[in-house]
C-alpha cells in the first residue's frame, strides 16, 4: 500500500513543517525532503447519496454510545437534576496543580470558584433554554477566568480550560451562576461553563433550524475571516443564498434582550469555504490535515488555537461527523475501535501500515492521523503536538499542527509506538 501525502513536504528531523513552499526550517536531518502529491480531487461539494448515510451510520452509532459524550442538543428536551450535577461535578481540581493565576494557592483559594457554581439551586423539574453560540466562546470546567496550572509558566496548561464552541453552534443551558454571568451548557460533544453573554437565545426549533440548516457552509481552511468574524475549520453557518461568486452566510448576533437574530456576511465561493459538506474519502481527509498544518497549539483550545482532539474534530466536522472532544472518549468514535495495546511494537506497526489514511491513532492522552505510508517508505502521522522527539536524546518543540514520521517519541523517550492502544476507522 502507497498512500500519497497530498502537497505535503515531510522533512525528516525537522522543527518545523510548513505547507504549500515545501519549506523546512531548523532541520538537522541528511535527508532530502520527501515532496509527495495526490492527483487534483474532482469535486469537493457532491456527497453521494450512499457516503451520505454512511456519514449518518457513524454519527448514529456514536450518539448510542453514552460513553462518547456526543449528545443530540436539538432534541434534548429534559434532563433530571441529579444528572446536571453529574455534569458539573464531572470536572475536578487536580492535587498536582499547586498554582492559581500563578501564585502557590492556599487552602481554602478555590473556594469561591466552587460555590459559584451555585450546585445548591439544581432542582427537578430542571427548566431547559436553548441558544446558538455567537462566537468562538472558550469552555471553562468552572465558571472563572482564573487560571490553574501545574507550572508557573506563560506556557503551562490551564486546567479550568477544556474546550471551544465554534460560532453558530447550538447549545442548551442547563444551569447558571447566581448571577447568570456563567452558564452551564450542554453542546453537541461538550458541556462546560460559558459566559452567558456569548449565547444568543432562541426556542428549540430556532436554534434546531440554525444549527443544522438543510443549507450551509462549512468553514475548510484553517481559519478565514468572514465580515469581523474570525472562523475555524468545521464551522457550519446556514446558507441565505448565492449571490454570484459569493455565499451569503448567516452570522448568529444577539439583540438587547440576550435573543437571536441573524447577520448577513458575504464570502467568496472560493474563500475557504464549501457548500454543504465535503465528499467523504481519503484524498480529501489527507487535504483536509494539509489544511490545518501549523495550526498553534492550544490545551483545551486556549487562545482559540486547537489541541490534538479537536485537530481532528475539526478536520472530521467537514465531512459531518461530529467527535467526541477528549482523547479517552476517542475510543468510543467510528464504525471500528481496534484495541491494539497488547500487541508488541512490530505488531502495531505492521497493522497500522495496513489503515487507511485517516484512521485515528489513540494514545491515552495523545490522538493522532494517519495518513498512510509515502513514496519514500515511511508511514506518516498529523498531529497538533507541544513536543516529540526523534531520537529520543533532543526534544523539539513545536506547539503546532505537523505531519511527522510514525516511528517518532514522546518527549520522555517513550516511542508512538509503545504508546498506542487502539485504531479509530471510518
Amino acid at each position: 500500500m502507497n498512500w500519497k501525502l497530498p502537497l505535503i513536504t515531510a522533512c525528516i528531523g525537522l522543527a518545523v513543517i510548513t505547507k504549500g513552499t515545501g519549506t523546512c526550517l531548523a532541520s538537522e536531518s541528511k535527508q532530502e525532503p520527501v515532496i509527495v502529491t495526490v492527483p487534483a480531487v474532482e469535486s469537493r461539494t457532491v456527497m453521494t447519496s450512499e457516503i451520505a448515510q454512511e456519514v449518518l451510520v457513524v454519527n448514529a452509532l456514536m450518539l448510542g454510545r453514552e460513553l462518547s459524550g456526543i449528545v443530540d442538543v436539538a432534541n434534548l428536551t429534559q434532563i433530571s437534576a441529579a444528572d446536571v450535577r453529574k455534569k458539573i461535578d464531572h470536572y475536578f481540581i487536580p492535587d498536582v496543580c499547586i498554582y492559581l493565576d500563578g501564585v502557590l494557592r492556599q487552602e481554602g483559594d478555590l473556594d469561591p470558584v466552587i460555590s459559584r457554581r451555585n450546585v445548591s439551586a439544581i432542582a427537578d423539574p430542571v427548566a431547559l433554554r436553548y441558544g446558538v453560540v455567537i462566537d468562538n466562546t472558550a469552555v471553562r470546567a468552572y465558571p472563572s477566568w482564573q487560571k490553574l496550572s501545574k507550572e508557573n509558566t506563560e506556557e503551562a496548561a490551564d486546567y479550568f480550560q477544556e474546550s471551544m464552541f465554534m460560532i453558530g453552534e447550538g447549545v442548551v443551558v442547563l444551569h447558571q451562576t447566581a448571577d447568570e454571568i456563567w452558564s452551564f451548557v450542554q453542546g453537541s460533544n461538550a458541556c462546560g461553563w460559558i459566559e452567558t453573554d456569548e449565547i444568543a437565545f432562541c426556542q428549540r426549533e430556532e436554534m434546531k433550524m440554525f444549527s443544522n440548516p438543510e443549507n450551509f457552509v462549512v468553514v475548510t481552511e484553517d481559519t478565514i475571516l468572514a465580515g469581523e468574524e474570525e472562523l475555524r475549520m468545521g464551522t457550519k453557518l446556514p446558507l441565505a443564498r448565492m449571490e454570484g461568486e459569493h455565499a451569503v452566510v448567516w452570522i448568529p448576533k444577539s439583540n438587547e434582550n440576550g435573543n437571536l437574530y441573524q447577520s448577513e456576511v458575504w464570502i467568496h465561493a472560493e474563500g475557504g469555504i464549501n457548500i454543504g459538506y465535503l465528499t467523504l474519502s481519503e484524498e480529501m481527509i489527507l487535504e483536509q490535515a494539509y489544511n490545518l498544518i501549523d495550526m498553534p497549539f492550544g490545551w483545551g483550545d486556549t487562545g482559540g488555537f486547537m489541541d490534538c482532539s479537536s485537530a481532528l474534530g475539526a478536520i472530521y466536522r467537514c465531512f459531518g461527523v461530529i467527535l467526541p472532544r477528549e482523547t479517552q472518549q476517542l475510543v468510543y468514535a467510528g464504525e471500528t475501535a481496534a484495541d491494539i495495546s497488547q500487541m508488541s511494537e512490530n505488531e502495531k506497526y505492521n497493522r497500522i501500515i495496513g489503515q487507511a489514511p485517516g484512521t485515528i491513532l489513540l494514545m491515552e492522552d495523545h490522538a493522532v492521523l494517519y495518513l498512510g505510508v509515502n513514496s519514500n517508505g515511511l508511514p506518516m502521522i498529523f498531529h497538533n503536538v507541544e513536543a516529540y522527539s526523534t531520537d529520543q536524546v533532543t526534544v523539539t518543540e513545536v506547539y503546532r499542527s505537523v505531519v511527522t514520521p510514525l516511528m517518532i517519541y514522546t518527549p520522555d523517550g517513550d516511542s508512538y509506538l509503545s504508546r498506542f492502544t487502539h485504531m479509530i476507522s471510518f
